[in-house]
């Protein structure tokens, strides 16, 4: 019995129960207590089981369906599936160019060569913060992870970094990149699910959250400068040169497409098929398709008179298409290619938002905000807080998705009532990703960037975690100014 955890599943059917008892005492109708006992089950499922929690957002899906708070059909309409297609399209998308070494060789080529010190940790620092908004926080944190590892090297046989400034650098480098990841549309599921959700484009993003990202980089560095003199001196012994990307490529990074001979069976006949890696232009001329059409795709559908969601959907759709095309032709047929996405993050966040559908259709998702609106009222600096704070709370021990999911229907019912939501979106965003900086499961990044470090909980907050509430606060305060300095409100 023990290959089945049963004391911890166990725990989970007894905390489930537990919300249950006790939301039933406050909540007025049973199908309210019942939709947010589904969403405790979920919670606890994550908490206890981590990466394996989607079998347990099943069970609470079937509670729901058993209860009768919600039929079958109209569950499932509630699950967010255009961004289950959007995440789909972009992930292969990234995940063709990651695994091609296209990252790898721009990096290679943009990294100065004689480069050290201070100025070497400002520009890894940078790249991480750049890269995560154009291609995602995950790739970007194992690009930079490892191309740091290899520029800071061995000497003699032994690591240069002793393991603990190592792990001051990895803290580092997971905050640059989740700080960048707030960007664009792009860099993190979050910020794709606040732009389906709320209908922002690329444009917006750039408008509202560039500005307050760089000066939360520019906060955050100074600040490790200041508490991490000994990390800055370290990058002084490094410096950048051509074996540092041999050593690299020697250790198998990155994992690169079986690009090989084939066997191709056509009009009934074998033949064989020589294929080779996508040339550089070629994968250069996806890249630059893929960024400047999700940027551009939302305003020239408006001019067109489509819905802004539906230029975003095309290009997500054609940009998925070619991708797929073009990995078929080089050798990376369709399905080994999608077996390389996350589907069990991906499902996770659509039947998560399945429960938030719940939510709002039971009215707890109303009372809440009614709730809340009556206490705070129009105050946008206060609802700023306070969603940044339990945004930031849920980020920080459970997970980014589950804050949004949570929060997304709370500021669409305060925008029902003639709240102005904009900064609200964005500190929700800049929540789920800065404060993620707090521990090592804080997003996917860390959690990658830590499966390799192995620092404690502890460890995490000595080396860097403290500062992440620090610079969550910096960045919602310039996010709130920024934002009202351009809206007038």
């Amino acid at each position: 019995m023990t290959p089945f955890q049963l004391p911890r599943i166990g725990l989970w059917i007894a905390l489930s129960g537990a919300i249950w008892l006790l939301i039933g005492q406050i909540l007025p109708e049973p199908d309210m207590a019942l939709a947010l006992t589904a969403l405790g089950a979920a919670i606890c499922g994550t908490i206890l089981f981590g990466e394996e929690r989607l079998p347990f957002i099943a069970f609470a899906l079937a509670m729901l369906l058993v209860t009768r708070v919600i039929d079958f059909q109209h569950l499932i309409e509630g699950a967010e599936w255009v961004l289950f297609v959007k995440l789909v399209a972009l992930l292969t998308w990234v995940e063709l160019l990651y695994s091609s070494g296209y990252f790898k060789t721009m990096i290679e080529r943009l990294l100065p060569k004689g480069l050290k010190g201070t100025a070497l940790l400002a520009v890894l620092s940078a790249m991480a913060f750049v890269s995560a908004a154009l291609i995602d926080e995950v790739n970007s944190i194992v690009i930079i992870y490892m191309l740091t590892r290899a520029v800071v090297g061995f000497v003699d046989g032994r690591f240069l970094m002793d393991d603990q400034d190592w792990g001051k650098t990895t803290v580092s480098l997971v905050s640059s990149t989740n700080i960048g990841s707030q960007l664009l549309p792009l860099g993190n599921p979050v910020g794709i699910a606040i732009a389906s959700i709320a209908g922002f484009t690329a444009v917006d993003f750039i408008q509202f959250a560039w500005l307050p990202a760089a000066l939360t980089l520019a906060a955050y560095f100074l600040l490790t400068r200041r508490f991490y003199p000994q990390l800055v001196r370290n990058f002084g012994r490094v410096v950048v040169e051509e074996k540092d990307f041999q050593r690299l490529e020697a250790a198998g990074f990155p994992a690169q497409m079986e690009y090989k001979v084939i066997q191709a069976v056509i009009n009934g006949s074998e033949h064989q098929a020589a294929s080779a890696a996508p040339p550089f232009w070629l994968l250069n001329l996806l890249f630059i398709f893929g960024v400047i059409g999700l940027v551009i795709a939302q305003p020239i559908a408006l001019s067109l008179g489509y819905p802004g969601t539906t230029g975003t959907g095309i290009v997500a759709l054609l940009l998925w298409g070619v991708t797929l095309y073009t990995a078929s032709v080089f050798g990376e047929d369709n399905e080994r290619l999608l077996k390389k996405l996350p589907w069990s993050t991906l499902l996770f966040i659509v039947f998560l938002f399945a429960i938030a559908h719940v939510l709002e259709a039971t009215g707890i998702t109303e009372l809440v905000a009614n709730s809340l609106f009556e206490l705070i009222g129009t105050n946008s600096l206060v609802w700023v807080l306070a969603i940044a704070l339990v945004g930031g709370l849920v980020t920080a021990v459970m997970d980014n998705v589950i804050a949004i999911a949570i929060l997304s229907g709370i500021i669409h019912e305060l925008e029902a009532l003639g709240l102005s939501v904009t900064a609200l979106w964005f500190a929700l965003l800049a929540a789920g990703v800065v404060a993620a900086n707090s521990t090592p499961i804080g997003s996917a990044a860390n959690i990658i960037a830590n499966a390799k470090a192995k620092l404690s909980w502890g460890q995490w907050w000595r080396y860097g975690g403290w500062l992440a509430p620090i610079v969550t606060l910096i960045n919602i305060a310039a996010l709130y100014v920024w934002i009202v300095l351009i809206l007038g409100r």
